[in-house]
């Protein structure tokens, strides 16, 4: 006899992120074949405001003002009730699973961004800087730490979380108790969501300039799951009824490089699979699967995933739902991209790093990342990108599953003191932090953290801060 006798009522969830405001919402990339973001480091004694939820950075002398927000905000959520016949039919809760998305970066549409803007522009000229017509940014943030501390008696395992830090987005999941899932499910069914006990701990870093040196400022976003969750109901539970053992569940983290993720869930017994597209912003493909045997349950999934830089392969992969991984898979696009950092430094004829103001006369920085594979369109990916002094890049290629990665040709060129130089360097595929130094007769050194250098040097912790960053 079959184990698995039915599938049911797939569900596609997408997360709500609107792609018109992500140049102000989140740091952005070129739209080359090899995609640059730039860092902009925060001045020393540059003065925020805090306006509501957000703190607004005004960088007057380039009529920007760069945003952040101050707690992490909820994108997507669900609440998966599991219930049960007992011995005497009657019907019980045994348990649950909740699945949460959150975002670190600002949670607006345009609408609700428009709005804001007129009142921070309102607040800046207020705090005296200036009436005009402020450019509003996400403030750079790198790195995402995210976990989740839930009460005692409440989870039954170790929640599991997958971030996407070059997209300020973390998916959580974890499974629940019986204890916990009848908490959650009354708060939610009274409209209490804000009475659910636990704290999110999330925790990014903004890059700090004093000069030529460099640090990394810690925020903390813990942020309170009653505050989190205020305002969802009802609408956020979804039932497993008592015949149905298991539900498939296919996580799609975010990542403001892919175009669309195709995804497919097929149980076994060759039962109609469920497949679904999702964009840049992710989102959760689930599947209920009836069974006699949970044991014997096994969805296989399948994925290909197409980036939007010109040139990059489409990337396929599958993989298997099962027990072991309690149904549940997270794809992270991220795995499939190498990010490198670049930064710029003007440094004396000692090769000791210059603050600006040292530096007489306008700065002409260009670069040429030069990368080739056998999986990429026509073997090569090549792109120019202009650089500014004490300004990291980060910099995005292409993983291929089961593939050597390619080689990454970097040349930078410089002009200072009325003279021109370069430098080139082959990069090993683990030298993904470089900096390029410029001295005054504009030869360039490019030096990366595999290189000898003094412990104590200007050089070495500008390594050592991208590394950690």
């Amino acid at each position: 006899m079959s184990s698995i006798s039915s599938i049911v009522s797939a569900r596609a969830t997408r997360n709500p992120l609107s792609a018109d405001t992500a140049a102000i919402t989140r740091p952005i990339w070129t739209r080359d074949r090899v995609p640059i973001q730039a860092m902009t480091p925060i001045a020393k004694g540059d003065r925020a405001l805090v306006l509501d939820r957000f703190l607004v950075r005004p960088d007057p002398d380039e009529d920007t003002a760069y945003v952040a927000v101050r707690e992490a905000s909820l994108v997507n959520f669900s609440l998966t009730i599991r219930r049960s016949v007992r011995p005497d039919r009657s019907v019980a809760i045994v348990g649950g699973s909740v699945s949460m998305t959150i975002s670190v970066s600002v949670p607006d549409t345009l609408e609700t961004l428009a709005a804001r803007r007129a009142s921070w522009e309102v607040a800046l000229e207020q705090n005296h800087f200036g009436k005009k017509t402020w450019a509003f940014r996400a403030e750079p943030r790198r790195g995402l730490d995210v976990s989740l501390e839930l009460p005692a008696g409440v989870a039954a395992g170790v929640p599991l979380v997958a971030t996407s830090p070059l997209a300020g987005v973390a998916t959580i999941t974890v499974d629940l108790t019986e204890t916990g899932a009848l908490t959650w499910k009354s708060a939610l069914e009274q409209g209490a969501a804000s009475t659910i006990a636990g704290i999110l701990h999330v925790t990014s870093s903004a890059l700090m300039a004093d000069g030529v040196v460099m640090r990394l400022d810690r925020r903390p976003l813990d942020t309170p799951l009653g505050t989190l969750l205020a305002g969802r109901g009802p609408a956020s539970i979804r039932y497993v009824d008592p015949q149905q053992s298991v539900v498939g569940k296919l996580i799609v983290v975010t990542n403001d490089l892919v175009d669309t993720i195709t995804v497919g869930l097929r149980p076994s017994e060759g039962l109609a699979p469920a497949s679904s597209t999702f964009g840049p912003e992710g989102g959760v493909l689930e599947v209920p699967v009836t069974a006699q045997n949970i044991d014997a349950i096994a969805i296989d999934w399948t994925t290909q995933v197409a980036f939007t830089p010109i040139g990059w392969p489409p990337i396929p992969a599958s993989g298997r739902l099962t027990a072991a991984n309690t149904w549940t898979e997270m794809l992270k696009p991220d795995s499939w991209v190498a990010s490198y950092m670049l930064m710029a430094i003007p440094v004396d004829e000692r090769g000791q790093a210059q603050p600006l103001g040292s530096v007489p006369g306008p700065a002409q920085l260009q670069g040429v990342m030069n990368f080739t594979a056998p999986y990429v369109a026509n073997g090569l990916l090549n792109s120019a990108f202009a650089a500014e002094y004490l300004r990291p890049l980060n910099i995005a290629l292409p993983r291929y599953p089961g593939q050597p990665f390619g080689d990454v040709v970097l040349t930078m060129f410089a002009t200072r003191n009325g003279k021109g130089g370069s430098g080139t360097r082959k990069l090993r595929p683990e030298e993904f932090n470089v900096v390029a130094l410029v001295y005054p007769d504009a030869h360039v050194e490019l030096r990366t953290g595999l290189d000898a250098l003094p412990e104590r040097s200007s050089i070495s912790d500008a390594l050592r801060l991208m590394s950690a960053i």
